[in-house]
């Protein structure tokens, strides 16, 4: 009885030790995965749109030209709405800058073979399949303007983890030009959607970045399918699924 009275007494400060040591070491791990999973997500910052003034480049205030829109649509003799839409339609927009991808965390396969590029084709299928993004703009824009803001910010969650799934995606050397352009249409659609959560603030500007979105996913096509036909190529195999 001795014996075990003894040892119950020992054994309590060492299950404290043990459950302290756990403790210590999730939190190491957490502190550790915390910046790279921040360093990841800073893929997703804005981006930032330049034009060139008096031949220096400057990033482009959207408020301020809204605002400038506004007043000069409202001093014009013409329908305040067809005024509007030629403002917006001139916007001059000569560069987009976008957030810095941080390919220190890509896991890319050195060794390009016909299997590894096969594997990671289907890996990208596989990731857009599982996290489609329904942007559906007309009802999205109307939503944001009503400020009922539940399905932006669901497609915004939705867009969040295909670029993080996408990101976890093995990827052979050779097809890291594609990979990269696969990771820009989420860094667009997250410029569309985020700015949607603020739309009623300023409806011109939602506008702008309809048009603005639209133009960059459509000359990021062309792109793509040269990646693919590069691969397709290179490596003798065939690919005929749509993301």
């Amino acid at each position: 009885m001795q014996f075990f009275k003894t040892h119950s007494i020992f054994l309590v400060p060492l299950a404290l030790l043990l459950t302290f040591v756990g403790l210590l070491t999730f939190w190491f791990r957490s502190s550790q995965a915390e910046p790279e999973q921040v360093a990841i997500e800073s893929g997703l910052s804005e981006i930032k749109l330049i034009q060139v003034v008096d031949g220096k480049e400057q990033e482009i205030n959207i408020t301020e030209t809204t605002l400038g829109i506004l007043r000069a649509a409202i001093q014009s003799n013409e329908r305040f709405d067809t005024k509007t839409r030629e403002e917006i339609q001139q916007v001059q927009i000569d560069d987009v800058v976008f957030p810095t991808l941080p390919e220190q965390y890509f896991t890319i396969v050195d060794n390009s073979s016909t299997e590894s590029i096969e594997k990671y084709l289907q890996d990208v299928y596989t990731v857009f399949n599982e996290n489609q993004v329904n942007i559906n703009i007309n009802k999205l824009v109307q939503e944001s303007l009503n400020e009922d803001l539940a399905d932006v910010e669901a497609q915004l969650e939705a867009n969040r983890k295909l670029y993080l799934e996408l990101f976890a995606i093995e990827v052979p050397r050779d097809a890291l030009p594609l990979h990269k352009k696969y990771l820009r249409i989420t860094q667009i659609q997250h410029h569309f959607l985020n700015n949607l959560l603020t739309a009623e603030e300023d409806p011109l500007k939602v506008d702008i970045d309809i048009r603005l979105a639209m133009s960059l996913l459509d000359k990021l096509n062309e792109p793509i399918r040269q990646d693919l036909k590069t691969l397709s190529d290179k490596y003798q195999i065939t690919y005929d699924q749509e993301i």
